[in-house]
């Protein structure tokens, strides 16, 4: 009698009856696992170790998150002299040409023919009164950029204070074939062409500044020098009048219009003034000098 069928009775089945059961039931667990392993595909090796390797090769090519820009070595180079030159214009601003110096000095280590830094740096030697390395800076700035207007008036006004006027005009007119609406290169060369005695092109050029710049008081003074110098007394004090009209406070201005009422002998106007004169520059000794010829009189 089978096993569960002796359970099912309610007999108590003898040992040999309790371990055939045992045994069919291992047999059926066999079949049934058989028949499990055959119904159900089995990937094979090759394909398992391709999708790994597609797995790990999508990984790899997987785009990140947006990489971090790296800048290029010449713009971290072009901040590095701008950041020099902000620094060195600070100095110079306060006055400290020295340090005003090194900074520049370190932008051009990073950036030897940077145009703005030679042309700053030559500025500062220039305030601290070293003209020649000015000069030098000046030239350096020229040979890097043949255009740099600044470099030119610079080096143009080192030249007229040394005296050394041809060579601030010649710089001066390179300068005005460049930018020729700019009345403070007119002036500059005027002055240059005044001393040099060239005073119909120095009229000519005082006068084109002022045409261009109504209000350039410096212009005006220099004009009125040359027709003082030519004898020319009303034209002179027309251009004073204007002058002090345009800036009330330069002493200048008042001394030289003084200088033209003392020569008229308008003796009383040339006092007013000098006084006016000495008042807004009491340490000019030009101006006492000058008042005390009035007196003479």
């Amino acid at each position: 009698t089978p096993f569960w069928v002796l359970v099912f009775i309610n007999e108590v089945p003898s040992v040999p009856t309790l371990i055939g059961g045992a045994v069919v039931l291992v047999v059926v667990a066999v079949v049934a696992l058989l028949v499990v392993c055959l119904t159900v595909p089995i990937t094979p090796r090759s394909t398992l170790q391709a999708t790994s390797i597609a797995v790990v090769a999508s990984a790899t090519l997987a785009p990140s998150a947006t990489p971090t820009p790296i800048p290029s070595p010449t713009a971290a180079a072009s901040s590095e002299v701008t950041e020099l030159v902000t620094a060195g214009e600070g100095y110079a601003a306060s006055g400290d040409y020295e340090q005003a110096i090194d900074a520049y000095t370190q932008a051009l280590g990073v950036e030897e023919d940077n145009v703005e830094a030679l042309v700053k740096r030559g500025e500062a030697y220039q305030q601290s009164g070293d003209e020649e390395s000015a000069l030098i800076d000046f030239a350096r700035a020229l040979e890097a950029d043949p255009k740099a207007v600044v470099a030119l008036r610079n080096r143009a006004a080192l030249y007229v204070a040394r005296g050394d006027t041809q060579a601030a005009v010649d710089d001066l007119t390179s300068a005005l074939a460049l930018t020729p609406d700019d009345a403070s290169l007119y002036l500059l060369r005027g002055k240059a062409n005044l001393q040099q005695g060239a005073n119909e092109d120095a009229q000519t050029d005082l006068t084109q500044a002022i045409t261009l710049a109504p209000d350039l008081v410096e212009a005006y003074v220099q004009r009125a020098s040359l027709f003082l110098g030519s004898d020319d007394r009303a034209a002179a004090l027309a251009d004073l009048k204007l002058a002090a009209k345009a800036e009330p406070d330069n002493a200048q201005v008042y001394a030289l219009r003084g200088r033209v009422y003392r020569d008229e002998g308008k003796y009383d106007l040339a006092l007013v003034d000098y006084r006016k004169a000495i008042e807004l520059d009491p340490d000019n000794p030009l101006w006492h000098t000058e008042r005390a010829t009035v007196y003479q009189w």
